[in-house]
This record gives C-alpha cells, sequence and structure tokens, in this order.
C-alpha cells in the first residue's frame, strides 16, 4: 500500500507549517531528547509541527494523527455518553470509544453530518496549517456538534464524510 502523506489524500487545504511552529516545535523536541535521554536513555518522537504524517501501510492499522474531539447532543449518541469524546481515524472512518474498552468503539455517522462553520481556537492557529488548532461547527438537521482538533485531523475526518471545506471565520 502506499505511503502518502496525509496532507496530499484529502481535499481541504492544507498550508505548509510556518517556520515559527517550527522553530516552536524543534525547540520543544530538544528540550524533550536531553530531559528524556538523562532520565531514562530513550528518545522522543518528533512533534507533528516537524513532520508530514503519512497513510500507514495498511487498511487495518489506525491513522496516527493527533486527536479530535466530539462535543454535544446527537440522536445517534447515546445520552451516557454526554460531553467531549475523543475521536480516532481509520482509512475509512472515525470512530469514539467514550468506554475505553476494546471492542467498544462506535462510528460516527459522517455522511449524515454536514458542517456550518469553522473557526480557529486563538488567533495564532488562524491558518489552516496541520498543527493549527479550529473547531467546526456540525450539524445533521436536527442536533449540533462541534468536533474540535488540529487542522489535519479535521481535514482527515471531513474527507472521510466527504465534506466541502468549510467556510473560514476568524
Amino acid at each position: 500500500m502506499s505511503r502518502q502523506p496525509v496532507d496530499e489524500v484529502v481535499s481541504w487545504t492544507i498550508r505548509p507549517t510556518p517556520a515559527r511552529v517550527r522553530a516552536a516545535g524543534l525547540g520543544q523536541f530538544l528540550v524533550r531528547i536531553v530531559v528524556e535521554a538523562l532520565s531514562y536513555g530513550g528518545f522522543p518522537e518528533r512533534p507533528d509541527a516537524l513532520r508530514r504524517q503519512k497513510l500507514p501501510a495498511s487498511r487495518a492499522e489506525p491513522l496516527n494523527l493527533a486527536p479530535a474531539f466530539i462535543d454535544g447532543h446527537a440522536n445517534w449518541l447515546p445520552p451516557s455518553w454526554a460531553g467531549k469524546q475523543m475521536v480516532s481515524c481509520g482509512w475509512d472512518a472515525a470512530t469514539i470509544n467514550p468506554k475505553g474498552f476494546d471492542g467498544t468503539q462506535f462510528q460516527i455517522p459522517l455522511t449524515t453530518l454536514r458542517v456550518t462553520g469553522a473557526r480557529p481556537t486563538t488567533r495564532w492557529s488562524g491558518h489552516q496549517h496541520a498543527t493549527a488548532r479550529w473547531v467546526l461547527t456540525l450539524t445533521d438537521g436536527a442536533d449540533t456538534l462541534t468536533l474540535s482538533g488540529p487542522w489535519l485531523t479535521l481535514a482527515w475526518i471531513g474527507h472521510l464524510g466527504n465534506w466541502p471545506e468549510p467556510p473560514l471565520t476568524t
């Protein structure tokens, strides 16, 4: 299977990571190397700002994207699962696992949802680069949800749902 970068597969705009974000990521990475090497001899993984996420070699493997979170109420979401839930992304679906146990993943019905808005979480993340934090407002016609996380993860979920790139509000 192809090990194509995720940002080349999605239809949403993924802009290059700004130099200041890469520099900050590099600085944090170097500090972590020193701290972790001195404490137990291991080396940390490069931060997302310093690498391009690639599709896994097999469709059975999950994508290694930074987590996104869904919040709100919907008729397909049991009331006992209310509150912010972490979203996991695969090749063909986005799922939540509210109980945290293997085998309890629930597939989010992406094709029934549509994006009604998108906004950055801070004025500094107003760009559409991979690690910029954004919030999408979603609706299924009756209920409204929010989906938050890094732009690349949201773009992948939008790709899975066949959503057009949303209108941006800053």
